[in-house]
């Protein structure tokens, strides 16, 4: 097997590649912040941690958009989707059109917009300025245009009914939504707001003789800040979708529902004396998010390089089978990972060298074995931040990037289960409240891609004769269980119960004579999570996590030759602990602070074969040592405290210095490590958002690497330095543009040594050092269709080159996953009628590697061993892969369902993953990736 003093080296990398095989990350940016101070406002009111709403905005005086004859004759009709900016005050004081079938009607619909007027929104009990979107539907068959209408509102051809005795219609009391008298149109909205309604004496009013509730057709979801609307009579949904109308009986009243996002509803009731008549509408989304909230704000945007993704978003990108986790593959900064790996690889970086947070705790994997999909289900997801860089002192232990998911709360909704199945896997999802405070959510996945996958990878490699064939299984299983719990307004405690497990066999065959290898990996994790979140006050927030868990890794690998056989095993105790205190001082001041407590404790078990003597000097040469086995059992500790200000001095410009203090505890030593972070952005112009960062992260070596018997116990944490140049431009409503230039320099990098130290004349080998360095540097675009009724989509590119050596005096080499053009394309287009197409385009440098350049026969072990050429001085063939998705949607009143088909690598592109060699290493096979794979399952939800 080689010289002795390199087996440590070997065994190293091995188990770095199949120990950290599915490590994650992810990041980008958003839009700047608005830019007058009722928006500023609603900004800084999004920043606080989980901000309530205590009250909606309720429409008071609605008002109809002109929609003229010349308009119906033309033939336009449809849905204006606006966004109003209501004040403090219940006042509309800006309105943007969002999506609209033609001018006129925009112009018409803006203008009618203007009109409305509204009960303040409340947040923390506090009126607020908010933003809603607000939609106003033109239609050919739901009414008559205005031209055709007297001057009293009536069709020329409409009997008149005689007037009631006495006004009996008016606006109703304070706690129901109620339309303005005529008399009071002619104040001035300032007056009427401060007037109030008229005291209408409650023997007058109309009883309430329609009741119901505005539901969310497919899934019942209930309908808030609906407007139900029937004659002058106007409602407004509550948080449960209830109105009540007071209507006529004896008579057919038109009712119609109206809400942003949905497609407007109406029908026909007709109320009997003497009853209260009860209904429920299913009201059909419009093709919008249906996950989007009626109130508008914008999120934080203290870090500089950040990507946000919606549920609803990433769950539509092509390749990914409706997993929003996978969209983050498809960001810039992103390099491509092989098939079976299922890595995110960071700007460059290995894949431990990032985090990955879900609801700010880490776990090992984010992905499945092969990649295919991720470890928790989209049900729980809410959001998914992707930090590739620059990120602020929130996060620590992480040299590259950082994904973080926000998990989403259960409470609010109503009982609902989902399932989806296709050739890939099996999930179910089901939800359930308990009362009004409480809510459980479980859902559970098995995957059979180890029963097709060898199928099609058997077309695109077939038997070669003397070189065999390679095939790859994984199999993989996840869990969750959640309830959530809000005891009070102030309060609300999660607890969280998750895991995975993964299993992957590299399984050859074909010739006997192929030099093969056997491979087999696993990994799975289990853990608690519980959170609670305090709001002490409006201005002060308090957010405890705890959780604890249990990581089990194993790593197997043998040559057919019999020539090597090494298992690997780590089984990883963990537990931690994170507060983050948050405090709105004053509108252009925020301070956090946080405390983050990490503590494991690792059992390992190396079956391999090594000289009982090989860290003695000098090591005799042996033709092969026999198998042994060590017994590794260590902890780590790691204890950080962290604070950082946001400065706000105008609505331009945000400045963000932040510290973090991380003590790492580790067997023998201990590293306390010092993390300066800093980021600004500033509105250079109206639609132009200037920013930049600058920061010092560690990651902390494994307990391996720092275990006295096999590794350094004087090895230290690993260092970087970011440094992030951007600029933000608004092209359009809906496109934007955003350009980042990085670099990122990596120091004391954990490199095997093999160097020989004498101490009181005995020598030792030294296995690990802190000798490497490494940087990485480049610029990335992303250019990205925000998401409408229609459509989304994005233009990604990365332009990068990232470096490696095992010491100062040597010169640089690409690193494993240097990528020099990552260009990724993806859109998605809904055709109407439930149809929606989309598709994903990717083109990747391929990946460096060590050519084989000859080999040698070693007649002592009858075994033939390359010689490899330069360090990473060839390069694979450039990636490229076209993925195509359809999806047919049919809802129904109280359930969906949907068939989808995903084509991966529609074209069939045989892209080279590594190279298999013969057993003299003479002759190599191409090892290729996904052929052809149509992936074809359905989705269905109740």
């Amino acid at each position: 097997m080689g010289p002795d003093s390199h087996f440590v080296i070997r065994l190293t990398l091995l188990a770095s590649l199949l120990l950290t095989m599915q490590e994650t990350a992810v990041a980008q940016i958003e839009p700047q912040p608005h830019r007058d101070d009722a928006e500023h406002e609603a900004t800084r009111q999004a920043e606080r941690v989980e901000p309530v709403l205590t009250r909606m905005p309720e429409l008071l005086v609605y008002a109809d958009p002109e929609y003229t004859l010349a308009m119906r004759e033309e033939g336009l009709e449809g849905e204006v989707v606006l966004l109003l900016t209501i004040s403090a005050k219940g006042l509309v004081t800006d309105v943007e059109v969002i999506d609209s079938p033609d001018p006129l009607l925009s112009a018409a619909a803006k203008e009618a917009a203007l009109g409305l007027e509204f009960q303040p929104a409340e947040i923390d009990h506090e009126p607020a300025p908010v933003q809603i979107e607000f939609g106003y539907v033109f239609s050919l068959d739901v009414g008559l245009p205005r031209d055709s209408l007297d001057e009293d509102g009536l069709a020329e051809d409409e009997e008149r009914e005689p007037p009631p005795a006495s006004d009996l219609e008016g606006p109703r009391g304070e706690d129901e939504p109620h339309a303005l008298g005529e008399d009071s149109r002619e104040a001035t909205i300032e007056e009427r707001l401060e007037e109030g309604p008229p005291d209408i004496p409650e023997a007058k009013k109309l009883p309430v003789t329609l009741t119901g509730r505005a539901l969310v057709r497919g899934r019942r979801d209930p309908i808030e800040g609906a407007m139900v609307v029937s004659g002058d009579e106007v409602a407004t949904t509550d948080s449960d979708g209830y109105f009540e109308l007071r209507l006529r009986p004896e008579k057919s009243h038109v009712v119609s529902v109206r809400a942003s996002g949905f497609h407007h509803f109406e029908t026909n009731e007709r109320i009997e004396p003497g009853e209260r008549h009860e209904v429920v509408y299913y009201v059909q989304p419009s093709g919008q998010s249906p996950y989007e909230t009626v109130v508008r704000a914008t999120r934080p945007r203290k870090e500089v390089s950040r990507i946000v993704l919606s549920r609803d978003e990433a769950q539509r990108v092509p390749g990914t089978f409706g997993d929003p986790l996978r969209v983050i593959e498809n960001l810039p900064g992103m390099a491509r990972s092989s098939f079976i790996g299922g890595q995110l690889l960071v700007r460059g970086s290995r894949p431990e060298d990032s985090g990955v947070y879900f609801d700010g705790v880490g776990i090992p994997i984010l992905y499945h074995f092969g990649g295919l999909t991720s470890v928790v289900n989209a049900e729980f997801i809410e959001d998914i931040d992707f930090m590739p860089g620059g990120f602020g002192a929130e996060y620590g232990r992480a040299s590259a990037g950082i994904v973080d998911v926000t998990p989403r709360r259960l409470i609010g909704k109503p009982a609902r289960g989902a399932a989806k199945i296709d050739i890939m896997d099996t999930s179910l999802f089901y939800r359930r409240p308990i009362g009004q405070d409480m809510a459980v959510g479980l859902a559970l996945r098995r995957s059979y891609v180890d029963l097709f996958l060898p199928f099609f990878l058997s077309v695109t490699t077939p038997d070669t004769g003397d070189l065999g064939r390679l095939t790859v299984v994984p199999v993989y299983t996840d869990y969750q269980v959640k309830v959530d719990w809000t005891p009070s307004l102030d309060h609300e405690l999660d607890l969280f119960v998750f895991g995975s497990r993964d299993t992957l066999e590299l399984v050859t065959g074909g010739s006997d004579q192929m030099h093969g290898l056997g491979l087999d990996a696993k990994l799975s994790f289990h853990r608690v999570m519980i959170s609670h979140q305090w709001r002490i006050n409006p201005d002060l927030a308090l957010r405890t996590r705890l959780f604890g868990g249990l990581t089990l890794q194993g790593a197997g690998f043998e040559e057919t030759s019999g020539t090597l056989a090494i298992d690997l095993d780590l089984d990883l105790l963990e537990a931690g602990l994170r507060q983050d205190l948050s405090w709105w001082a004053h509108p252009m001041l925020t301070l956090r602070t946080g405390l983050d407590l990490y503590g494991l404790h690792g059992f390992s078990e190396i079956d391999a074969p090594i000289p009982s003597d090989m860290l003695s000097f000098p090591s005799p040469m042996q033709p092969q040592a026999e198998n042994q086995v060590f017994d590794v059992s260590d902890g780590a500790e790691a204890v950080a405290l962290w604070a950082e200000t946001i400065l706000e001095p105008s609505p331009r410009l945000q400045i963000v210095p932040g510290l973090r203090l991380d003590v790492y505890r580790l067997p023998e030593a201990t590293w306390p490590v010092l993390e300066p972070r800093l980021s600004s952005r500033f509105g250079l112009l109206a639609n132009t958002t200037l920013k930049a960062a600058a920061g010092i992260y560690h990651k902390a070596p494994t307990i391996i690497e720092a275990n006295p018997v096999i590794g350094n116990p004087a090895i230290r944490p690993e260092r970087a330095r970011h440094l992030v140049l951007g600029v933000e431009q608004v092209l359009t409503d809906v496109i934007d543009l955003d350009v980042q230039l990085f670099h990122n320099k990596h120091t004391d990098l954990v490199v095997s040594s093999g160097e020989m130290t004498v101490e009181e004349g005995l020598a030792e080998m030294e296995t690990f050092t802190n000798r490497g360095e490494g940087q990485a540097y480049g610029a990335e675009l992303l250019i990205r269709h925000k998401i409408t009724p229609r459509a989304f989509g994005w233009l990604a590119y990365t332009l990068m080159r990232s470096e490696r050596r095992s010491s100062p005096d040597r010169d640089y080499v690409p690193a494993s996953h240097d990528q020099t053009h990552i260009l990724t394309l993806v859109g998605s287009y809904r055709l109407g009628r439930g149809f929606e197409v989309g598709a994903r385009f990717r083109l990747v440098s391929g990946n460096p590697y060590t050519p084989v350049i000859d080999s040698t026969h070693d007649l002592d072990t009858d075994n033939w061993r390359p010689v490899h050429g330069p360090t990473r001085s060839a390069r694979m063939p450039t990636f490229h892969q076209l993925d195509l998705r359809a999806e047919y949607t049919r809802t129904f009143d109280t359930f969906t369902l949907s068939a989808f088909l995903d084509l991966l690598n529609t074209y069939n592109q045989a892209n080279v993953e590594g190279f298999q060699y013969d057993y003299r290493y003479r002759n190599k096979v191409r090892f290729n990736g996904l052929p052809l794979m149509p992936v074809l399952g359905a989705r269905g939800q109740w």
